[in-house]
């Protein structure tokens, strides 16, 4: 089976692991983040990306699966 080009993949069904790397200061940031929130970071990464790719798509969440009402 051939990949897929960038930006074409279907959604998968189930999560899919993803390796970040940050500088430490980020790092820092993103714990107190998660202390905080008392949520863990791998939480307070997948909301950043949720909502960066929902800020791409203004007109319709990403997420909304009843985009006619």
């Amino acid at each position: 089976m051939e990949k897929p080009e960038p930006g074409t993949a279907t959604r998968q069904a189930g999560p899919v692991r993803v390796t970040v790397s940050s500088d430490a200061g980020d790092h820092a940031d993103v714990k107190n983040i998660g202390w905080k929130g008392r949520v863990s970071v791998a939480w307070v990464v997948r909301e950043a990306v949720s909502r960066h790719l929902d800020a791409r798509t203004p007109l319709f969440s990403r997420n909304n699966t009843d985009a006619g009402s």
